[in-house]
């Protein structure tokens, strides 16, 4: 999947502009701004976006890019890799596939699958509560066959990937969804774990504050005097609350995600990373580390996404981006009055 960077926007884009009027809150949009800034530095990476979203409104608290672009996060697109783990999981539980206690084969670490290999770190038999824990490649490849191409499709859709979200941002891209229709099996279950579509970090936030706010989706809005909207409802609120539980696990020990706690705070959410597309392939070299999630788990107030473009010499979401998320949702909470949730 190619990606694009055409274009951005900014407050400072031009007196006429729509862009112009982006309203992000100062203090988190600052800190946001340092930690992204820090991070790339620190893993000499080359470049990298953030997004704070608040999860009951939809409202951008901070849209934030390492070089002070704050369109990237909303016109850049890239595979999203295991970050989109959580919708497959999603569908197939709102369709009542799976439950978090079905237990599926990871076989040896390795599937050959239509002449394709699927490596993964778990080793067989796996709960589905503990494949998204420790992002089992192979259980999601297998449930995303198990919903099918055009089940998968539908509800990657509904969870707003593939189109704009119409936000109001003149540089947003819709990422790339193929159709349906045009799908192998192979291609099925590579879009279960999140290969072969490509997504904007805004769709992707977006969707997490979907989970996050019982399975209404939100039209994303930059303005304090915004009026918040529901542009969907493609989750069940007590299958969403079961995820919220899951992924909270994600954060917790024995998950890809512990770098990602926050103290005083329980947190929820998803490691990703993925190679690089160029014209023709993708790279061994060059990844995206991502780390998605929101507080509190059970009664979540916003939502964070952090990618770093090319970090060395780690390139995992759990080691380069989930400690920036840790950072930025530490510093949001603070700047919010957040209590901490042993006195709520």
């Amino acid at each position: 999947v190619k990606g694009t960077e055409s274009g951005f926007c900014n407050r400072g884009a031009t007196e006429n502009s729509k862009d112009s009027a982006l309203d992000f809150h100062p203090d988190i949009q600052s800190a946001t701004q340092q930690t992204l800034s820090e991070t790339v530095s620190e893993f000499q990476a080359r470049g990298g976006w953030a997004v704070v979203q608040e999860v009951k409104t939809g409202r951008i608290l901070a849209m934030a890019s390492c070089s002070n672009e704050f369109g990237k996060a909303a016109n850049t697109v890239y595979e999203p890799g295991s970050l989109l783990k959580a919708i497959t999981l999603a569908a197939a539980m709102n369709d009542l596939l799976v439950t978090s206690d079905t237990v599926l084969d990871a076989e040896n670490g390795v599937w050959m699958f239509e002449g394709a290999a699927f490596q993964d770190s778990v080793r067989g038999l796996v709960s589905v509560r503990d494949a998204i824990q420790k992002s089992s490649t192979i259980v999601f490849a297998k449930i995303g066959l198990m919903l099918g191409s055009k089940r998968l499709a539908a509800y990657l859709r509904g969870f707003g990937f593939g189109c704009k979200l119409e936000c109001g941002l003149s540089c947003e891209a819709g990422g790339i969804l193929s159709d349906s229709r045009d799908w192998s099996v192979l291609k099925t279950a590579r879009v279960g774990i999140g290969q072969e579509i490509s997504v904007t970090a805004l769709q992707m936030v977006n969707a997490y504050s979907c989970i996050a706010n019982g399975g209404k989706l939100m039209r994303p809005y930059f303005t304090r005097d915004g009026r918040p909207e529901v542009i969907g409802c493609p989750l069940k609120p007590e299958v969403a609350r079961e995820i919220r539980g899951m992924l909270r696990r994600v954060t917790e020990e024995g998950g890809t995600g512990v770098r990602a706690s926050v103290n005083g705070y329980s947190v929820a959410g998803k490691t990703g990373n993925s190679q690089k597309a160029f014209e023709g392939g993708c790279s061994d070299t060059d990844y995206y580390a991502s780390f998605a999630g929101f507080l509190p788990a059970d009664d979540p107030v916003f939502c964070v996404i952090v990618t770093i473009d090319a970090p060395k010499p780690e390139h995992t979401g759990g080691i380069v981006a989930a400690p920036a998320f840790a950072k930025i949702a530490s510093a949001t909470a603070h700047i919010l009055n957040l209590p901490p949730e042993s006195r709520r």
